[in-house]
C-alpha cells in the first residue's frame, strides 16, 4: 500500500549491478540543493546515463503533471496527474521555450516540467545518482 521505499531502490539497484559484476556507486538524493540536482541529471545524461528519479509530495493536491508530446503538431496534452510515482528520465528537451524531463513511466514516454518536478526535490522526490566504477 505504501510503494517501495527509496532505500529499498538503492540497495535493490546495486545488488542488480552487482549481479551483473558491475561495480557501482549508488546514492539516492545526492543533493536537495536545485541546482546541483539538475547539474546531476545533465552529467547523467550526457554520459548515456538513465536517471531513476521519484516525485512524491505529502499534501496530495500538489499533483505533477504528466504531457504527451505530439511530433506532427508540436503539441503537449496533459496526460495524468501524479502525486507519488517512480519514473525514469532518459532526456531533457526544450519545448516552446520551456525545460521538460523526458520521461519512460508505465511503458508510455512522458514529459514534465523541470521547474515543476525540481521545486518539489526533497528526501522523498529526488534522483538516484549512481556510476560505474573501475
Amino acid at each position: 500500500a505504501k510503494g517501495v521505499p527509496f532505500w529499498k531502490m538503492m540497495v535493490g539497484f546495486y545488488f542488480f549491478m552487482r549481479k551483473k559484476r558491475k561495480k557501482v556507486f549508488a546514492l539516492w538524493g545526492p543533493s536537495l540543493r536545485k541546482e546541483t540536482a539538475k547539474k546531476l541529471i545533465f552529467q547523467m545524461l550526457k554520459n548515456n546515463k538513465p536517471v531513476p528519479a521519484a516525485y512524491y509530495v505529502f499534501i496530495k493536491k500538489h499533483g505533477l503533471m504528466l504531457y504527451r508530446y505530439d511530433e506532427d503538431g508540436k503539441k503537449l496534452t496533459a496526460a495524468q496527474d501524479i502525486k507519488s510515482h517512480y519514473f525514469v528520465i532518459n532526456a531533457m528537451v526544450f519545448i516552446n521555450n520551456t525545460t521538460y524531463l523526458k520521461i519512460s513511466s508505465w511503458g508510455e514516454v512522458y514529459y514534465i516540467k523541470l521547474e515543476s518536478w525540481i521545486k518539489k526535490l526533497s528526501p522523498f522526490s529526488n534522483i538516484l545518482y549512481w556510476k560505474l566504477l573501475n
